[in-house]
């Protein structure tokens, strides 16, 4: 059988394998029909662009192109004389993707605009996250993390398991940004030790009442080096001492950041707990490595994984998903994922940040990563239509790696549909523990009527179904382990 009849035998066949998306950042079905300009776009063929408006911008595009209430028309008019130069980068390709998919046209054209609009209206319905994700793309669950404000309410549902969006804690600066954690935890923060305790509750509560299965860290190599160096309680504590002096809640000035670098010192102790507290529940370490995306420039060498490798050597029973294959430090991240156990490879947003490097890894790492480390896709997109279009991308480009490897004897057609179902399924769902950590609380949020922890009983965020009956998920021990105890305050 030569390479392009096989390929169409096993993308026949990968079609069928539900996907779990290892990495997202979806409003709820409820967000999505009521505001969906919170998360960046309108009920247009904005809709479509994602990733695409930063191209625009590098191409030269002026940022604020498309501000203010504008009429599609005039937002076309604004992106069309830069449209050409970016129509076949990874944001432009998952673009017409999901044009093609969804509104039956494969660009954005003068005669395709008004179209697309038309069949935007038709989609924009109650009910489109389960005809989208679970009947047309089979999508079985989203691991999503929810990065606008505010952050701590987010619930499993259906479709998405929760991630907690932990950057907000860790990069305290400010009396407003301590008032957060306040508010969020229901606790009064006046030092290192009840901030923990604050952060704590929260923490708890998210996984025990709103089905969270891990922590998110995004923002920090934005703006510093990812390396977190070791656990100073008095250097934290005198940081955070600083922050509680400056004017309280609501008067001017409650809101004046302290400097990034200055506080460094709370950053890095917080990023260790963290660890730690994920260790005694036993939950995800998500974090964001490689290629700075919704950056008009940054220091892009903050992003290597190796900063991370204090972490891995100090916490061996932590469990670390490592974002965006590290790109463009994608080598780097492979030799990782064969030198620790507990460093997992997470292909999400690569088949849109690089093509062919999604496609050269993808190869890769199938034969030479242990084949249960790996997670091939993660739409890492606000909008649900391109979810499923880098979904089809990603089965696209795993039967094209998978076929090659066959053809070519390295291995059987029988372990190709083996890694194909672990790559895009059964390694995320277990890397998560989605069956008691996801599933199992879906069961008993329908059982008990309402999210609990969620005062407005449920509204846009109560699940609709129950799936499966599954053990409880609780903390991995009663008391912390031995790698937690190092840098404990007092």
């Amino acid at each position: 059988m030569n390479t392009d009849s096989l390929y169409s035998s096993l993308r026949d066949e990968i079609r069928d394998i539900r996907l779990v998306d290892a990495h997202n950042h979806l409003p709820t079905e409820a967000e999505w029909l009521e505001r969906p300009e919170t998360f960046g776009y309108a009920r247009d063929f904005t809709a479509f662009l994602g990733y695409a408006r930063g191209d625009l911008a590098k191409a030269g595009m002026p940022l604020d192109a498309l501000a203010g209430p504008l009429a599609a028309a005039e937002k076309w008019a604004r992106i069309r004389p830069y449209w050409p130069y970016i129509r076949y980068t990874g944001p432009g390709a998952v673009c017409r993707r999901a044009l093609s998919i969804f509104c039956g046209v494969d660009d954005l054209t003068d005669e395709s605009i008004p179209i697309i609009g038309e069949r935007v209206q038709s989609l924009w319905q109650p009910g489109a996250y389960r005809r989208l994700f679970t009947e047309q793309h089979r999508i079985e669950v989203i691991v999503n993390t929810r990065n606008v404000e505010p952050v701590t309410e987010t619930y499993a549902d259906p479709f998405m398991a929760p991630l907690l969006y932990t950057d907000l804690f860790a990069l305290t600066q400010s009396r407003r940004d301590v008032d957060r954690l306040e508010a969020a935890s229901g606790q009064a923060v006046h030092s290192l030790r009840t901030f923990l305790r604050a952060l704590d509750t929260v923490i708890e509560r998210g996984i025990t009442q709103r089905g969270w299965v891990g922590i998110k860290w995004h923002k920090i190599p934005y703006l510093r080096p990812a390396d977190y160096g070791v656990q100073d309680a008095r250097a934290a504590e005198e940081r955070l001492t600083r922050i509680l002096r400056m004017p309280a809640r609501g008067g001017h000035g409650w809101d004046t950041p302290v400097g990034v670098d200055e506080m460094r010192p709370f950053q890095d102790y917080i990023q260790h707990h963290l660890v730690q507290q994920a260790i005694e529940w036993d939950v995800a370490i998500q974090i964001h490595t490689g290629q700075l995306g919704s950056s008009q420039g940054a220091q892009i060498a903050n992003t290597r994984p190796s900063h991370l490798v204090d972490l891995f050597l100090q916490y061996p029973r932590a469990r670390f998903d490592l974002l965006h294959g590290s790109f463009p430090y994608s080598g780097e991240l492979g030799a990782l994922a064969q030198l620790f156990a507990n460093v997992y490879i997470n292909m999400s947003w690569m088949e849109v940040v690089s093509p062919e490097a999604a496609k050269r890894y993808l190869s890769e790492w199938l034969t030479s990563i242990p084949s249960n480390k790996v997670f091939a896709f993660g739409g890492d997109q606000k909008s649900p239509f391109l979810v499923c279009a880098s979904a089809e991308i990603v089965r696209d480009n795993l039967a094209e790696a998978l076929a090659a490897k066959v053809v070519r004897g390295e291995i059987s057609r029988e372990h190709a549909l083996d890694l194909a179902r672990w790559y895009l399924h059964d390694n995320p769902w277990n890397y998560f523990q989605l069956g008691k950590r996801w599933a199992h609380h879906l069961q008993d949020v329908e059982r008990e009527g309402s999210p609990r922890g969620d005062p407005s009983g449920g509204g846009a965020h109560r699940p609709r179904e129950a799936v499966g009956v599954i053990p409880k998920a609780g903390k991995a021990s009663s008391g912390r382990s031995r790698d937690t105890q190092a840098g404990e305050p007092g």
